[in-house]
């Protein structure tokens, strides 16, 4: 089931994500140390894009200590890393970055270098946040090439690096922009489309006018696709909740 959670939270499908997570918490001490560890992974990584911070911290620290106990290295990285993204968003950046520092020298015993990788683009946009470009592209360009074998992963550390090019070489930026949406169209992961073919249309607006008209275009066509697909979801779970209350239910 854990995969099911993965799988619908990367595609942006979070309201399955969140009624499979509720579901496994109910039975979470049948799970083994693993299982537990994803599924602290996946509620804290909900609850951030939520802006539920406190709740996130919340239910880290404990897996934390659980990771730490049963030398889980990967998720124990994977875990700190969190923490340290999750405090940013708070706009605590000196505790965000000992978070981040703690997961970083944790590399050494850390199998999947994706973790390792992701580790070092957050460091970067650390870095990157409080004015130190140089050192915060270094950082995601040594994440990114750790990160080719995980898309989502990948496409975040192009991404990173391309807002780090915006000020200083938009045709650059632009060139990275591009790369991450044609993984992002690759993989079919559409809410990673719409938010770098914004970008797109931000950076290429000043500086090449065929560019901004087309990427604009792109933008509103896959708002339009997701807002309509949205609305008939919506349609059919009216249409479910009146059948199950027993109202009558026109076609």
């Amino acid at each position: 089931m854990i995969n099911r959670v993965i799988y619908a939270r990367q595609l942006g499908k979070d309201g399955i994500a969140k009624q499979t997570l509720q579901s496994m918490w109910k039975r979470v001490t049948e799970a083994d140390t693993e299982i537990k560890l994803n599924m602290a992974v996946e509620q804290a990584q909900l609850y951030k894009k939520d802006q539920m911070y406190e709740q996130a911290i919340q239910t880290i620290c404990p897996y934390i200590d659980l990771a730490r106990r049963e030398r889980k290295y990967d998720r124990l990285m994977e875990l700190w890393s969190i923490l340290g993204t999750t405090y940013k968003q708070m706009g605590d950046l000196e505790q965000a970055k000992r978070c981040l520092k703690t997961a970083e020298k944790l590399e050494g015993n850390v199998q999947n270098k994706t973790f390792t990788g992701q580790t070092y683009i957050e460091l970067g946009r650390l870095y990157f946040a409080e004015g130190e470009i140089a050192r915060a592209k270094k950082l995601i360009e040594k994440g990114i090439k750790l990160c080719k074998k995980d898309i989502i992963k990948y496409i975040h550390g192009l991404v990173s690096l391309a807002e780090c090019f915006e000020t200083e070489d938009v045709k650059e930026a632009i060139r990275l922009y591009e790369k991450a949406l044609e993984k992002a169209e690759e993989y079919q992961l559409e809410q990673q489309q719409q938010r770098i073919l914004l970008r797109l249309t931000m950076v290429s607006e000043q500086v090449n006018v065929v560019k901004y008209n087309r990427y604009l275009e792109a933008h509103y066509q896959l708002c339009v696709k997701l807002e309509n697909r949205r609305r008939v979801g919506q349609q059919l779970t009216h249409h479910i909740l009146r059948g199950r209350s027993g109202d009558p239910v026109r076609p």
